[in-house]
């Protein structure tokens, strides 16, 4: 019988190809591993295994000087930034290479998207339940809803919705709309040289000027002492 070259010219064909596509690198998860210069150039590890000849599984190699890209425009006057550590999750992706660069989708062409985390922390998952965008640190945090935006740090919660703002702070709360502005604290202090009012005012409890109780404050007449006023 003849030999099928047709066949052994496909499969070594097919085998060629095989041998290139595991060079052929288009993009992976990652880690940011050390070598962070100004969070702008990283080194990083691959999430990858290579299987030998042998059939031993070997980690991808590290990957260093890999470039950061962050979130900006404007030639980057405008955007938003974020550290990155050593250990952060990131997504590497491998292209084109630059111009007159022989190697395409190479380790060497790799570039790093960070803050790609594959872990749900209580963040992403609010974001989830209150259909929100949310940014954060630790604790600290800006909550951009349709119609409501909070921002949180320590016990200070300020929240706008509606067309009002409040702000609280333990037993301090403030609320403001466009035609008028409460505060509700145990204390409220002004401290100026002048402090002017237009309009009236209305005070409830005891009124105490120069340290004077004006609710008791009487005056002498040609009649004798008056009573405090009613």
């Amino acid at each position: 019988m003849m030999p099928d070259f047709g066949q052994e010219t496909l499969d070594a064909l097919c085998e060629l190809i095989e041998d290139k596509l595991e060079d052929v690198h288009t993009s992976s998860s990652a880690k940011v591993s050390d070598n962070i210069t100004d969070n702008h150039t990283a080194d990083i590890t691959p999430d990858l295994r290579i299987l030998t000849d042998d059939g031993t599984i070997v980690p991808y190699p590290k990957v260093p000087g890999v470039r950061i890209l962050m979130p900006c425009g404007k030639n980057g006057s405008v955007g938003f930034a974020f550290p990155v550590k050593s250990g952060d999750e990131c997504v590497a992706l491998f292209g084109e290479g630059g111009a007159g660069d022989d190697f395409k989708f190479d380790l060497s062409n790799a570039l790093a998207i960070p803050g790609l985390n594959q872990s749900a922390s209580d963040k992403v998952k609010k974001a989830g339940e209150t259909d929100a965008a949310i940014m954060f640190a630790k604790d600290t945090y800006v909550s951009v809803k349709e119609d409501e935006i909070k921002i949180s740090q320590g016990g200070i919660l300020v929240t706008i919705k509606n067309g009002s703002v409040k702000l609280s702070l333990g037993s301090t709360t403030v609320n403001a709309t466009e035609s008028s502005v409460s505060v509700n604290s145990p204390t409220v202090s002004v401290t100026a040289p002048t402090v002017n009012v237009t309009g009236n005012v209305s005070v409830k409890g005891i009124l105490t000027l120069n340290g004077v109780n004006m609710n008791l404050h009487t005056h002498t007449t040609p009649v004798g002492q008056s009573g405090p006023p009613m």
